[in-house]
């Protein structure tokens, strides 16, 4: 069997990925506050006004379906965490680029620690086509295995492929591989300097995957970049 999980950072397209993604897991970090545009949308001069809500305010869709799980990292949004280590700037994107990639790393940590299945991880944005089919593929490799995905190459706003994310298959025999990964980033903070899925498919030696129908919902309008290779 294959758990097919999200760990939400963006609660807009909720209802979207349980029912194209086929979701089986739902991880909500109670320490967080999650982006969600469907109250309201503001547009002003290209810059997006952003909705958050409250862990406790996100409607718990298709709960015979989805299993909800809630934990806390302890990482609150926009602030440094005493037991991180951050660069020596003070600037406010680095520390919250900081505080996301050790709230990815502690919930991919979670996620390992109480399942024990293979699991398929897919992003909140991410919706996959024909996802049992592409889950079989995945299967067939035997190998923590990545699916690309577009994203916006920044500053020239070009979309791209990209191959290191946190969209990837992970076998059963794997997890304990990861989980020793995961424990190293954070020790030694090495999230510093590598982003978690860089970092993890680098040391895993990862197989990318490139298919059909890989939509990512980018900017903070619902738009979706769609992408055929």
């Amino acid at each position: 069997m294959t758990k097919i999980v999200t760990f939400l950072g963006n609660a807009t397209f909720l209802k979207e990925i349980i029912e194209k993604n086929r979701l089986t897991d739902i991880y909500i970090d109670k320490s967080y506050i999650y982006i969600n545009l469907n109250a309201t949308n503001v547009y002003i001069d290209r810059l997006y006004v952003q909705v958050f809500i409250k862990p406790t305010e996100i409607e718990l869709m298709y709960k015979d379906k989805v299993t909800y799980h809630f934990i806390d990292t302890g990482i609150k949004p926009n602030s440094k965490q005493d037991n991180l280590a951050y660069p020596s700037v003070e600037d406010q994107y680095i520390i919250e680029m900081i505080n996301r990639r050790v709230r990815i790393a502690k919930m991919l940590r979670v996620i390992l620690d109480q399942t024990d299945d293979d699991i398929m991880f897919i992003d909140s944005d991410i919706v996959i086509d024909n996802i049992e089919d592409v889950v079989n593929k995945l299967r067939k490799t035997g190998k923590p295995t990545t699916v690309c995905i577009p994203v916006v190459a920044k500053p020239y706003e070009v979309i791209v492929d990209y191959c290191y994310s946190t969209n990837f298959y992970l076998p059963i025999t794997w997890k304990s591989k990861l989980q020793s990964i995961l424990e190293t980033y954070i020790k030694d903070s090495l999230y510093i300097s590598n982003p978690v899925g860089v970092f993890i498919h680098r040391l895993m030696s990862s197989e990318k995957m490139q298919i059909e129908g890989v939509y990512h919902h980018i900017g903070s309008l619902n738009e979706c970049k769609y992408i055929v290779t």
